[in-house]
């Protein structure tokens, strides 16, 4: 699916939503959202094939490429020398052994519960799951596998910018610098 296709996909999903919002009875029953849960079948190509998933003022952007689930993580004030809403970096992480390899891919999000799913199922029946999901009270992104097997969880950090950027059309010291976030990689394996 190309963005423009899924930026049409989205903007009807939301009117109908927000149409069928007005018929809610007062019970608060929320099922009704299920039928408007997006679901894909295939690892996606790039970023252009994330989901959105956030909470508080943490957002994110979720996609499965070449078998590694990667994350791009925003937050609310991250901005750079010109004013512009930052995504500070990535999370990737890969799994083994590898539980994308020949095993029936989908990733879905759960629009009433408030997470992304995504879900392995392997011919020897050895089902993977990776629920993503952000809190709202707390700035915490939770990574949940959940596996038949044991699993290695590898996640890495990939920064943006490692170093201050000095601007040299600015009227302050602190307009001159641009931001830096950290390292260029942190690594560190965790069992899932």
């Amino acid at each position: 699916m190309n963005i423009g296709t899924y930026v049409k996909y989205i903007a009807v999903v939301a009117s109908c939503v927000f149409c069928h919002a007005a018929e809610i009875d007062k019970s608060g029953d929320l099922a009704w959202l299920d039928q408007y849960n997006v679901a894909w079948a295939s690892q996606s190509k790039n970023s252009g094939g994330s989901m959105p998933v956030s909470g508080g003022d943490i957002g994110l952007n979720v996609w499965v490429e070449n078998d590694e689930l990667l994350v791009y993580m925003g937050r609310a004030g991250y901005r750079d020398e010109n004013g512009a809403i930052l995504k500070p970096g990535r999370i990737r992480v890969k799994l083994t052994p590898n539980p994308f390899e020949n095993a029936k891919f989908r990733q879905e999000l759960k629009l009433r519960e408030g997470y992304l799913l995504v879900t392995a199922k392997q011919p020897d029946g050895n089902d993977v799951s990776i629920k993503v999901w952000v809190e709202v009270d707390r700035p915490v992104v939770h990574l949940d596998f959940k596996s038949d097997k044991p699993l290695t969880a590898e996640a890495v950090y990939e920064s943006w910018r490692f170093e201050t950027i000095e601007l040299a059309d600015s009227r302050s010291k602190h307009d001159r610098r641009a931001m830096s976030i950290g390292h260029p990689t942190t690594t560190g394996a965790v069992p899932a």
